[in-house]
């Protein structure tokens, strides 16, 4: 991995500081070194690690500007998972969802959760944070129980994952 930035999760009470970007094959994942996920204490670390790796930034072609920083407040699912909320967010589900599809291709495992149903909430998160992607000024999505109940699963399942594949 040549190019990415810094990635911090917030779950379970923790902070977890990764490198995340696209692999070879330009799709997103994170870094690994024998199989686990790299992680380190804090983001400068992490960015001492990439400089030393001659690892670049995203918006970087010669490597003189700093890696970007991005965040994953994974503890917004968790209270939604836990019944805090009647709906999730589509920003912060959008993200968790994405992330665990960039972590579960990081540590090969099979794709979770793509069956007709999972699609459609997958879409109607995307059109509620990019609209214009489907010609549409705006969108709030409506779920219906069977799509909240299948949001649970999937977000649940990415809770789980982080847990494993990010452990201390």
């Amino acid at each position: 991995m040549l190019r990415g930035e810094i990635y911090t999760l917030y779950f379970d009470g923790r902070r977890v500081v990764t490198w995340w970007g696209p692999g070879d094959d330009d799709l997103d994942r994170f870094a690994v070194r024998a199989g686990r996920v790299l992680a380190w204490p804090d983001e400068e670390a992490c960015a001492e690690y990439a400089r030393r790796a001659g690892w670049q930034g995203l918006d970087t072609a010669d490597g003189a500007s700093p890696p970007g920083r991005s965040e994953l407040d994974v503890e917004a699912a968790q209270a939604w998972l836990r019944g805090r909320s009647a709906a999730p967010d589509p920003a912060w589900a959008l993200e968790v969802w994405n992330a665990a599809d960039d972590l579960t291709r990081t540590v090969g495992s099979p794709p979770q959760y793509r069956d007709q149903l999972a699609e459609r909430c997958y879409r109607k998160l995307v059109a509620a944070n990019v609209p214009g992607f489907f010609d549409l000024a705006s969108f709030q999505p409506r779920w219906s129980a069977r799509e909240l109940r299948c949001l649970r699963r999937v977000l649940g399942g990415a809770v789980h994952l982080f847990r494993t594949a990010l452990r201390e």
